[in-house]
């Protein structure tokens, strides 16, 4: 079977390849299973930015019921989620060749790719399991209705006391007046108290008590794991794909070799350049100077010249 056919069945694979950074020419040219992989790896992170867009849509729903905040704010999150996701996949491209994987760099980034999965992974557990948990969170908000009303209570106990003072010895006393007033300020204050528990009451219906969900979804619900090790196993799959490829091969070779032909072309255009413009302006041949011994990469630097005996100087000069 021919290379072309081989990986006919592809869709779009240059276009997929590109978004990690690989070069669909060269791998190509260079056969093995590293087309294969970079394109399933692109395919994955494809599925990845679907299932983020669509994560952090939900939680943004709960936490604003506002369609546009939600398309915008989960288009902007889940783009910054994937472009740093695609940035570590390509940090891993790069350094292929270092087959150390229990490195501080390496669980660095991959401690920062899990933490990413299992962030997306909370409110895709929230949404499969949003009818099961319902009952808890109904019960969870009479909860805080009931203690929001004995704090409103406690509120204004203080002045109510007071003034249940104040009436009880303007009755001893005969004063109807000042009695009929403390009635209406304690008529105020009731008013008060039962708007307070209304508006208190609204809110808290209203609210979307997303961590609340994750906690309970998280204590009653084992399999709701499973989702969250799903997700981030998801996340890891491209980034192993991507390590697994062997340093030796074709693919590497052909692509550290065009990449040391373009540096290499570059740096003669410039120091042809820096010549003619010494000569053109000056009339002078000078060539541009560098103290390492592989310009422009830079590696070696040139070992300064070693002074000889005087011994040395003697048998070269002194008999002349």
């Amino acid at each position: 079977m021919s290379r072309h056919n081989q990986f006919s069945w592809m869709i779009k694979p240059k276009s997929f390849i590109r978004l990690i950074g690989g070069e669909y020419d060269l791998m190509q040219k260079s056969g093995g299973t590293v087309l294969f992989k970079f394109y399933l790896s692109s395919v994955i992170i494809l599925l990845i930015a679907c299932i983020s867009f669509a994560s952090i849509a939900y939680a943004i729903e709960l936490l604003f019921h506002a369609v546009m905040v939600e398309i915008l704010l989960s288009t902007f999150l889940s783009s910054l989620f994937v472009l740093l996701f695609i940035f570590i996949v390509n940090t891993f491209t790069k350094s292929a060749s270092q087959r150390k994987l229990l490195n501080f760099s390496n669980i660095t980034r991959l401690g920062f790719v899990m933490f990413i999965g299992f962030i997306i992974s909370k409110p895709i557990e929230a949404f499969l399991y949003r009818n099961s948990i319902q009952a808890d969170v109904q019960h969870h908000q009479v909860q805080l209705i009931k203690e929001h009303g004995v704090k409103i209570n406690q509120l204004f106990a203080r002045d109510l006391d007071k003034l249940a003072a104040e009436k009880s010895n303007n009755a001893y006393l005969g004063f109807d007046t000042a009695i009929m007033h403390i009635d209406q300020q304690v008529a105020v204050i009731n008013d008060k108290k039962k708007e307070l528990a209304a508006t208190s009451a609204l809110r808290i219906e209203q609210g979307a008590y997303f961590i609340y969900r994750i906690q309970v979804i998280s204590g009653k619900y084992p399999g709701a794991w499973m989702i969250s090790l799903f997700i981030v196993l998801l996340f890891l799959a491209p980034v192993f794909l991507i390590y697994s490829i062997s340093s030796d091969e074709e693919y590497f070779k052909r692509k550290n070799a065009q990449e040391k032909r373009m540096v290499e072309k570059a740096y003669k255009a410039f120091t042809q350049k820096y010549a003619d413009i010494f000569l053109s302006a000056y009339s002078l041949n000078l060539e541009f100077y560098s103290k390492y011994e592989d310009p422009p990469f830079n590696t070696l630097i040139k070992k300064p010249p070693v002074c000889k005996s005087v011994y040395d100087f003697h048998e070269r000069y002194a008999q002349a």
